[in-house]
């Protein structure tokens, strides 16, 4: 899953920030791609391999493989993130559609 591999940059911000001598933790951010719908994957996987296309095939195709796709896999999002202490998570959208708000507030609640 997509958080285990931001695991080890958390923890390299982490080590950082004390380097530093900063007393208080790091504010860590996350980002989430979703697509709810099966009528969403296929445009949502082809919007991101576009989109990282600039980065590689492997980076692209790393990205699209990270969309959350149910309701859930938004949940395990959500926990596995605030397990790693994320202070702040964002959901993005894969693919333009407006109704893709509605389902992830429904599916979110």
């Amino acid at each position: 899953m997509f958080p285990a591999r931001v695991q080890p940059n958390f923890e390299a911000v982490t080590e950082a920030w004390r380097g530093a001598g900063r007393a208080a933790q790091p504010r860590l951010l996350a980002g989430v791609y979703f697509a709810l719908g099966d009528e969403a994957q296929a445009p949502a996987r082809e919007a991101l391999l576009a989109f990282y296309a600039p980065g590689g095939e492997r980076l692209a195709e790393a990205m699209a493989t990270t969309v959350c796709t149910t309701p859930e896999a938004i949940h395990e999002a959500e926990a596995t993130f605030e397990a790693m202490g994320v202070d702040e998570l964002f959901f993005w959208p894969a693919v333009g559609d407006r109704d893709q708000l509605d389902r992830l507030a429904e599916a979110a609640l």
